[in-house]
């Protein structure tokens, strides 16, 4: 008889080959196998830190967000999140600069004001994206 194993229902002592409890007739589960990782498993690798901030940093001059939380976690849903959004506001942001260069005196001062706007959020969504990518969350380089 095993000393350690018993029976989760009733607490009798259980031998090491038993399936079901002699006293109460209950199913006893049967001790885990170990079992060792497979090749790729176990370990998550590490990240180089220095490269994650470098496509979290540089790729954000050309309005692409994101790359450093991809790098970090391919099937995570926040490093493309932040692409998308990146995208969606550096796009009009580029898009007002150019026609601001094209405009009138009045329309460009307009536009100007527009497009300070877009830049000051798409700073703010490219800062949150590197605090991101280095910390794993902004709220935890931020200590929230």
């Amino acid at each position: 008889m095993m000393a350690g194993r018993r029976c989760p229902e009733c607490g009798e002592r259980l031998g090491s080959d038993s399936l079901t409890c002699p006293k109460c007739y209950a199913e006893v589960p049967r001790e885990p196998s170990v079992q060792r990782p497979k090749r790729g498993e176990g370990r998550p690798k590490r990240k180089f830190a220095g490269v994650v901030v470098l496509l979290a940093i540089i790729p954000a001059f050309f309005g692409v967000l994101g790359l450093g939380q991809i790098f970090r976690n391919p099937r995570g849903k926040r490093g493309y999140c932040f692409l998308v959004a990146g995208l969606a506001v550096f796009v009009p942001f580029a898009a007002l600069f150019v026609i601001m260069l094209n405009s009138g005196l009045l329309s460009a001062i307009f536009l100007f004001l527009a497009d300070a706007v877009l830049f000051v959020i798409y700073l703010s969504a490219a800062l949150a994206a590197l605090l991101d990518a280095m910390f794993g969350s902004v709220f935890k380089a931020l200590k929230f």
